[in-house]
């Protein structure tokens, strides 16, 4: 990572308690305008950075990723990284190995977790190491080579008739009766209602 972009990077991560989103994301292209036909040079007496440790490589991953992901995946991504620095004895996310993570998620198993729950793991780390890569924290990504686990898919459970009905019955009143209809015609998850807002309903054809 060159200076410019550290420069940068450490205003961004300053005012990201102050500025929302939007604002964060134009004062990120305001300063890359402005360094654009800017050298920095370090002074020699400086205290030394801090741009390989760990907790600044997460807090600049929430940073750079906290305009295009959701709130919850980025902690879920980040907080499986620092469970798995906690097992690996804080050792500095540059210096990981695809063998540590190997022992890692071989101790996830032991510990009982299979198919889906460990590609989760994968996954969530995976992000991370793609996220130093991408902004050249480190050459080589070191889940490349790891394979996904097999996942057994059990069939879907559907509700029965007569559940609907018992359901319907238990609404007390119009509104939970509609939230019912819209969860059970569209599939939406519970936590994406509150977000629709109703000019978004087209009426129409449902």
């Amino acid at each position: 990572m060159s200076k410019k972009e550290m420069f940068k990077n450490e205003i961004l991560l300053k005012m990201k308690y102050h500025l929302d989103k939007d604002s964060m994301g134009m004062l990120d292209a305001a300063l890359s305008e402005a360094l654009y036909r800017v050298d920095l040079v370090e002074q020699e007496t400086l205290p030394a950075t801090i741009e390989n440790t760990n907790e600044y490589i997460l807090e600049l991953y929430m940073l750079k990723r906290g305009t295009t992901l959701a709130e919850s995946t980025i902690k879920a991504y980040v907080d499986n990284c620092r469970e798995f620095l906690r097992y690996m004895g804080g050792k500095q996310l540059t210096m990981i190995t695809q063998e540590d993570v190997e022992h890692y998620l071989r101790q996830k198993i032991r510990e009982g977790n299979r198919g889906t729950t460990m590609n989760n793991h994968r996954r969530n780390l995976n992000a991370i190491f793609r996220f130093m890569k991408q902004y050249k924290f480190i050459t080589e990504n070191p889940m490349e080579n790891i394979e996904p686990y097999k996942e057994i898919h059990q069939p879907v459970e559907c509700l029965a008739p007569e559940d609907v009905e018992v359901m319907k019955e238990a609404c007390k009143n119009k509104r939970d009766r509609a939230l019912l209809e819209w969860l059970r015609s569209t599939a939406t998850r519970k936590g994406e209602i509150p977000d629709v807002k109703i000019n978004q309903i087209n009426w129409q054809t449902g």
